[in-house]
């Protein structure tokens, strides 16, 4: 073993067993403390040599964490939203054959609206929505900086809101003049 192994193994030994209790405090489950906490230290192990650590090594990680249960909530409240969103779109549990009809109708408006992204921003959004690969993953993939692909994908995500809201706007115009004939 080599001096640097046992170095991050002591630090992980030290630290790991306090960010998982600090991460469980603010999240429900204990298996995504677990998951976020490990993210951490993968980070950390990957990007030491580069890092400057001008703050102790606890603080680092402990700020790292914080990030991460921020994005881990935010990426979970926009799941719940959507999730919601399309179960308030079905009648009883059970799907119709409009509803199947209007979903094919969004997804394709949509992946149309997807494919008018620029090139990067658009292949930077499909990486993630499609293949569900993180932000530090896309930024390895495409060899540009993580805040490049944060951007991008607030980007494209402001610019397929406008869309889907116009579009909302249309079915729900639709629904109510459909209603009144």
């Amino acid at each position: 073993m080599t001096d640097k192994y046992e170095e991050f193994e002591v630090i992980y030994n030290t630290y790991a067993p306090q960010l998982i209790r600090y991460s469980a405090s603010r999240l429900s489950c204990l298996e995504e403390s677990g998951d976020l906490v490990h993210d951490v230290f993968v980070s950390f192990y990957e990007r030491k040599a580069s890092l400057d650590v001008s703050v102790s090594v606890r603080t680092y990680l402990f700020a790292a964490l914080k990030y991460k249960i921020i994005d881990h909530i935010r990426k979970n409240a926009h799941r719940k939203f959507y999730k919601e969103r399309m179960l308030t779109l079905k009648t009883d549990g059970e799907e119709s054959l409009f509803d199947q009809a209007v979903y094919n109708n969004l997804y394709y408006l949509m992946d149309q609206e997807v494919g008018r992204l620029p090139k990067r921003m658009r292949e930077t959004f499909i990486l993630s929505r499609r293949y569900h690969l993180s932000v530090t993953e896309i930024a390895a993939e495409m060899k540009v900086s993580e805040q490049t692909v944060k951007n991008q994908l607030s980007t494209a995500l402001k610019k397929l809101r406008v869309v889907l809201n116009r579009i909302s706007l249309g079915a729900v115009l639709f629904t109510v003049l459909s209603g009144a004939l």
